[in-house]
């Protein structure tokens, strides 16, 4: 009996070496310029159908490239359509044509993300339509320098944004700050769908009767545009009977400040005078068991004019104490400072001063410091923040590390004012903020003056930062968590002269070091072989 032969093994790697893709296709009966055809007909086709889907992953340091959780919350729950348009020329300087495009890319997040977000993109120096809707909301044209080879010149263009909301408008004038622009975009639609104006209370400072003698009458004012800002004031006392003489009043303690229910948040202010009763601390307690938010301006020494120190005494320590947040009795003083006039009419003379410190080392993970280059602090205290159970305690601001400190025998006077020594040096929190779980928030801004008209530096952002926090305290926490929309550069290491060179010649040499080494062993091996 003859067996039947058995089909021989198949071998998939050789079948799949003889597969023509050509004869299996039967495309070998057309012409290679049909060929050519149906190929870039189907490169296009398939670059249509995948540019309807957005596939991205981002995978830079802190989800550069991602909306926040915050920012995605506030435009998925909008009751209406809300119109972003960013209104760029066209003929933009190559400098910031890379901006361009993030901005861009920034919108098409937005517009991906809910369906009621409707961006546009227009030329307002081409477009009638566009042009009148730019004049309409107060959107100017910005100076654009354009450098060429043999000249510089100065054009004006478009490169701002502008939020519309059921008939009402908001505008950011230059969009040319990537890192900020989703926060800013997103506080102004937040403004534009709030139902209520937050309201802010001042604590420890007398409202001015005159405008122009009002100490924080330039903070009042911007912050009066978006919040109803009042001072909080005792209760009315009840006016004495008639018939009582007024020999037989005895005089009363002045009674404690009252909060409203409508305040949203407290700016309490130490004016180096006043001493905070166990009454008012009590109410300042109760504020904050409602899940509501203060900010301090405070000072652990009292500078009394002129220049002088004393021991502060405002009675805040202990309170403050109980949310992590210690404030030192000293005054912190740095090489990077502010300018001051010094001298009288005849001869004036700007030097910089160290006790008006200025510093930009901010928290990069807090969303407070959008569009902020840098704050300024006239005789600060340092702060020193300890663990908490229940409290969530953070630095916000620190000085640079060419600050150093006075603990005691405080000098003042610039002209006296002791040289520190190099051991002295180092970073100091200024800034620091304390969350409760489930509870409020307090910060605290280790000097008093910080919004004050006198002392506030012509290049500060201390009234932005502050608005900033406003901003998200009187909204609940509704733009808390929108970052720095920043890549991480990460820098070399400082390295020392003969490292630098190592390296600069190990570059130079190990690329044809390789190539010459695979070289010498190819040779090897062929002679090898012979």
């Amino acid at each position: 009996m003859k067996l039947p032969k058995l089909p021989k093994k198949i071998n998939l790697r050789n079948a799949i070496k003889h597969v023509n893709i050509v004869r299996a296709l039967g495309l070998y009966r057309f012409k290679m310029q049909a060929i050519i055809i149906v190929v870039v007909v189907l490169f296009f086709a398939s670059n249509l159908l995948l540019s309807v889907v957005s596939w991205r992953m981002d995978f830079s340091k802190g989800k550069a490239y991602t909306l926040t959780d915050a920012t995605k919350k506030i435009i998925q729950n909008l009751d209406d359509t809300v119109t972003i348009e960013f209104m760029v020329s066209s003929d933009v300087p190559t400098q910031i044509s890379g901006v361009k495009r993030e901005v861009t890319d920034l919108l098409r997040e937005f517009d991906s993300t809910s369906s009621k977000v409707n961006t546009v993109i227009a030329d307002p120096q081409k477009d009638d339509k566009a042009n009148e809707k730019a004049q309409t909301a107060g959107l100017p044209p910005i100076p654009f320098r354009i450098l060429s080879q043999n000249k510089a010149e100065v054009v004006q263009g478009y490169f701002g944004v502008i939020i519309s909301y059921k008939g009402s408008t908001a505008t950011i004038g230059q969009a040319t700050d990537i890192n900020s622009l989703e926060y800013n975009i997103t506080s102004a639609i937040y403004k534009l769908t709030r139902k209520d104006i937050p309201q802010i209370a001042i604590v420890g400072r007398e409202e001015g009767v005159i405008p122009g003698q009002d100490p924080i009458a330039s903070f009042k004012q911007i912050a009066g545009q978006q919040f109803a800002v009042r001072y909080a004031s005792p209760e009315a006392s009840i006016e004495p009977p008639e018939d009582i003489l007024t020999e037989e009043i005895i005089e009363e303690e002045p009674k404690p400040f009252v909060f409203q229910s409508q305040d949203k948040t407290a700016i309490v202010f130490d004016d180096s005078q006043k001493t905070y009763t166990a009454d008012e601390i009590t109410n300042l307690k109760k504020f904050l068991q409602e899940k509501k938010n203060i900010i301090f301006f405070i000072n652990g020494v009292w500078v009394i004019e002129p220049l002088s120190a004393d021991v502060a005494r405002h009675n805040l320590f202990e309170f403050l104490k109980e949310w992590g947040i210690e404030i030192n009795q000293n005054l912190i003083f740095s090489e990077s400072s502010e300018f001051v006039n010094f001298g009288g009419a005849q001869l004036s003379i700007f030097l910089p001063y160290p006790g008006w410190l200025k510093t930009n080392v901010f928290n990069e993970s807090s969303s407070y410091f959008s569009n902020i280059s840098s704050v300024s602090y006239l005789w600060s205290s340092s702060l020193k923040l300890n663990e908490k159970d229940g409290y969530d305690v953070r630095e916000l601001v620190r000085t640079t590390n060419s600050s150093w400190q006075q603990t005691s025998n405080f000098v003042l006077d610039p002209q006296s004012l002791p040289e520190p020594q190099q051991k002295d040096l180092k970073p100091f929190v200024i800034t620091a903020e304390s969350v409760k779980k489930d509870g409020g928030k307090i910060m605290v801004i280790a000097s008093n003056k910080f919004v004050d008209d006198q002392y506030l530096s012509r290049d500060s952002g201390n009234l932005e930062f502050v608005l900033n926090v406003l901003n998200d305290y009187a909204s609940d926490g509704a733009l808390s968590g929108i970052r720095q929309r920043a890549v991480v550069i990460y820098p070399l290491p400082d390295l020392t002269e003969q490292e630098q060179e190592a390296y600069r010649y190990l570059n130079i040499l190990l690329l044809p070091g390789l190539f010459g080494a695979y070289g010498i062993y190819r040779i090897y091996r062929r002679s090898r072989s012979v």
